[in-house]
């Protein structure tokens, strides 16, 4: 129908991951602004079948799930990753992500 515009599951690295590496390449940035008891578990754990949707139609979003999706934040045209507590620029968040391997085995 169209109101999805773009969706990535949640898996490695948990919901901090996924946005991150929604963002990597897009010149785009969101803010994240949720209320949970553990942030920090919320933000990295990686149990569960998850996904992040973007829409411009929250409501559909909702009306199509059966009230299971919830709204945890915007998209922002400045390229910035704001989650509870921290910003990180997407470009140095793509740097650490995509050199970390080699990082791993550096040591």
């Amino acid at each position: 129908e169209g109101w999805i515009q773009s969706s990535h599951d949640v898996s490695e690295g948990g919901l901090a991951v996924c946005l991150a590496e929604k963002l990597f390449g897009s010149g785009l940035g969101c803010r994240i602004d949720f209320a949970a008891k553990d942030e920090l578990n919320w933000l990295f754990a990686e149990g569960g079948h998850r996904w992040v949707i973007s829409t411009a139609e929250p409501e559909k979003v909702q009306a199509h799930f059966g009230g299971q999706a919830q709204q945890i934040g915007t998209v922002q045209s400045e390229p910035h990753l704001n989650l509870p507590g921290t910003t990180l620029e997407v470009i140095d968040a793509e740097e650490i992500w995509s050199g970390s391997i080699e990082r791993l085995m550096a040591n």
